[in-house]
């Protein structure tokens, strides 16, 4: 460099400013996505309760396989040494796991759990599984 300045010095400085610019890239980016999205025409997706029970279902069960599989490791890892903190976040996800059954099992529009299924004994299981999460 005829200036006296590290050629370290330039290419950090010229890398730092690369960097800068994606956040801001990508920012603008979802901003004109989001624009162009109200543009579009509203649509329904679900033409009644019944159609939405099966995606529910199915999302609520990808939930209870996620919370099985993390109690599954905690309760297989158990045996190591200071490791009651793993046992105790199994656990808790094995809790979250059992109530998540119940709350897909009490949805509006799925057989009696115990007592008829409704939208407020839904959310009640839903927000103890959260509680516990």
């Amino acid at each position: 460099m005829s200036h006296g300045v590290p050629q370290a010095s330039v290419i950090r400085l010229r890398t730092l400013a690369l960097l800068k610019r994606p956040p801001l890239f990508c920012a603008s980016l979802l901003v004109l996505l989001f624009i162009a999205a109200q543009a579009l025409p509203a649509a329904q997706i679900f033409s009644s309760e019944d159609h939405y029970l099966a995606l529910h279902t199915v999302l609520e069960l990808f939930s209870i396989v996620v919370s099985a599989a993390v109690f599954a490791l905690a309760w297989n890892l158990r045996d190591r040494p200071l490791n009651n903190h793993l046992t105790l976040l199994g656990c808790g996800f094995l809790a979250v796991c059992l109530i998540d059954v119940a709350h897909t099992l009490s949805y509006p529009g799925m057989p009696d759990f115990v007592t008829p299924s409704s939208p407020e004994k839904a959310i009640n299981f839903w927000l103890m599984a959260r509680l516990c999460a």
